[in-house]
């Protein structure tokens, strides 16, 4: 098993193509807590990227700082080349990247198509075109788009903040924990959703716990505990899949031992 240093051979050989996020020694800090340890990854135009880790590894922190919510003390984000480190969210999500925070945060007492109007799009037929696309990805939605939001499924609530996300056209999507809270059968159809993203060519930052379905459909990974990369890959092969769960379990029982240490 191989630590995640700042910067290795394969993220050089990575800049050469097509990088559409990268992040370069980030650390970001609350108070006196440092939530994140000069954190860095690349994001490949058209992948799926899974940074997996256990609670309180930093994951969220991290989406929420690509994403605009939270400024660094130190390191840099750039999205497509361009500088977006103390960009405002608004003005990230102008830019083509969109963050699906956990917990999904849909309007519960709206249609499922009155949710997926709010995203301002300016012309009628834009939104009507978008409207096309996202039902075309999620058919569920588009059997349901008169039901009130609050009266569907955990599953279908997930999809739905998803396909809001995805209205506005994202060249790049952060997906927070989408399957925290979703009772076990829907755990699944969550996951069979990002694998269609993925498919479908949406470039995808996928934030999980849950590691085993996570590898199943990302094409690369990285371990995050303790605010510090641990491990990264280069694929998703056989070996890589065997390093990353040992990474990922080794990570677990170190945060056992400190929690029983103090």
């Amino acid at each position: 098993m191989t630590p995640a240093p700042d910067r290795t051979p394969a993220r050089e050989a990575r800049e050469a193509r097509d990088v559409l996020l990268d992040v370069d020694g980030l650390t970001v800090e609350y108070g006196t807590v440092k939530a994140l340890r000069g954190v860095s990854l690349q994001v490949l135009a058209g992948e799926l990227l899974a940074v997996v880790g256990p609670n309180g590894a930093g994951k969220s922190t991290l989406l929420m700082t690509i994403a605009g919510g939270l400024r660094p003390r130190s390191g840099s984000v750039r999205f497509d080349g361009r500088d977006i480190t103390r960009t405002a969210a608004e003005d990230v999500a102008r830019a083509g990247l969109s963050l699906v925070p956990e917990g999904r945060h849909i309007f519960g007492r709206l249609t499922v198509e009155e949710n997926l109007r709010v995203v301002p799009l300016g012309t009628r037929a834009r939104r009507r075109q978008q409207l096309d696309k996202v039902y075309e990805l999620f058919p569920v939605l588009g059997e349901k788009r008169r039901r009130i939001a609050g009266h569907l499924s955990g599953g279908q609530q997930q999809q739905l903040a998803i396909a809001r996300a995805l209205m506005g056209a994202p060249r790049l999507l952060l997906l927070d924990e989408p399957s925290l809270g979703l009772a076990p059968a829907l755990v699944d159809t969550v996951f069979e959703t990002v694998d269609g993203l993925r498919r479908s060519g949406t470039t995808v930052v996928l934030v999980e716990q849950r590691l085993h379905q996570s590898l199943r459909i990302a094409d690369r990974a990285y371990v995050l505990n303790g605010g510090r990369l641990r491990y990264q890959t280069a694929d998703l092969g056989e070996d890589a899949r065997s390093d990353i769960v040992d990474a990922y379990f080794a990570t677990e029982r170190e945060g056992v031992r400190k929690a029983w240490a103090e």
